[in-house]
């Protein structure tokens, strides 16, 4: 990694903290930029500077954000601040608009972290950014925050930062959550998906005779490299399987979001499930792990998967079932876009062929970035 080079602007601002000076955390090369404000973002977080330092909104936010696992959705933690005045005017406003995305192609949901939460104290120089969408991430050599007083700063867009920051992003976790729902929903609509689990659970309530599930379930992942800049916080993972439904080789996809699956050298331990026999007419299937890529709409990506399937599937029918399985896991990474592959950001790993009934500890993926382990398990009606 190399270190932004100094900014030779003719103005520096020394940092504010929330109560006194310190700056120690900032390397003494970071120099300081006043810009215009421009953007809807920046104007959010100007505002939201604003309402941060009215009454006892600032620890009752800082708060809130340190407690919560993951980030918290603006829209919840907007109804416990104090509010009044044209900042929260803007605010909700905005709000509002990006309430609206959800109507759209390109889903969107306004969500609160901090980076560093366990550098913050009461004395300590705490900045405000939003995080930029359509990130080029190969070719980002600054950011833009804000510091208390609502002056602009830029950081080195490479190099971590060692103090807190307030970070407010519109393709985070929560419109992960919502895409991945529309994503299976669209993979329905085109054949390629069954109904799922809803008509699995009717189905079990229906009979006369005890059912179970058999299913595989994720129990460790570890990523080599997790495709995320710091500005964009933890990474934003989603699996695609895949697998043979039935006699003639017809594919069965589904979407399932990875929400805990954040930071590279991470040891996480899910048990999530991940592949439900019963979708496949065959003992093997495909998981094909991807970091969402907020300069591409869902739709966008259903569309090339979708498209990259179907244009494979009259062949698939005269191949062998594991022929076919192959074939079907190479066509989703080929319907992607090349700069997936060329900028190294979206496509994470792929594990291929695994058998129904069969235990894989410390497995690699093909791309030796991820390696897991997975179990079997039998699910029976209550």
């Amino acid at each position: 990694m190399k270190n932004l080079l100094p900014i030779v602007t003719g103005v520096s601002l020394a940092l504010a903290s929330v109560s006194c000076e310190k700056q120690e955390d900032f390397s003494p090369e970071q120099n300081l930029q006043v810009v215009e404000v421009s953007s809807a973002e920046d104007q959010f977080i100007q505002n939201f500077i604003k309402v941060f330092k009215q009454d006892q909104n600032s620890a009752r936010i800082v708060n809130s954000i340190k407690e919560s696992i993951t980030p918290i959705l603006f829209e919840t933690l907007f109804t416990d601040i104090n509010q009044s005045g044209e900042e929260t005017d803007f605010m909700r406003s905005y709000l509002d608009k990006i309430s609206a995305t959800q109507r759209t192609n390109r889903i969107k949901a306004t969500e609160v972290w901090m980076l560093n939460p366990d550098k913050f104290t009461e004395d300590s120089s705490l900045l405000f950014a939003f995080a930029p969408e359509n990130l080029d991430e190969k070719n980002m050599s600054e950011v833009k925050v804000y510091d208390i007083n609502g002056r602009a700063v830029y950081l080195d867009g490479v190099q971590k930062p060692n103090t807190p920051i307030i970070v407010f992003e519109n393709n985070g976790f929560e419109a992960l959550k919502l895409k991945t729902v529309q994503m299976n929903s669209l993979l329905q609509q085109r054949g390629l998906q069954s109904s799922g689990m809803q008509l699995r659970h009717q189905q079990m309530r229906n009979s006369e005779t005890p059912q179970s599930l058999e299913v595989t379930k994720m129990t460790k992942i570890t990523l080599q490299d997790d495709k995320e800049p710091w500005i964009l916080g933890a990474a934003e993972m989603y699996a695609i399987t895949s697998g043979i439904k039935d006699e003639d080789n017809s594919p069965e996809l589904n979407i399932i979001p990875m929400i805990y699956l954040d930071y590279a050298g991470v040891a996480y331990q899910p048990h999530q499930i991940m592949l439900y026999w019963e979708d496949y007419q065959f003992e093997a299937a495909n998981i094909q792990i991807f970091e969402q890529d907020d300069r591409r709409n869902y739709k966008d990506v259903v569309t090339d998967v979708a498209s990259g399937v179907t244009e494979i599937a009259d062949s698939l029918s005269d191949q062998p079932w594991v022929g076919a399985l192959g074939s079907l896991g190479s066509a989703i990474l080929q319907a992607l876009p090349d700069s997936w592959y060329t900028n190294d950001d979206d496509y994470v790993d792929s594990f291929l062929t695994l058998e129904k009934g069969v235990s894989y500890t410390e497995h690699p993926g093909a791309a030796v970035n991820a390696v897991a382990d997975f179990e079997p398990l039998t699910i029976n009606q209550n």
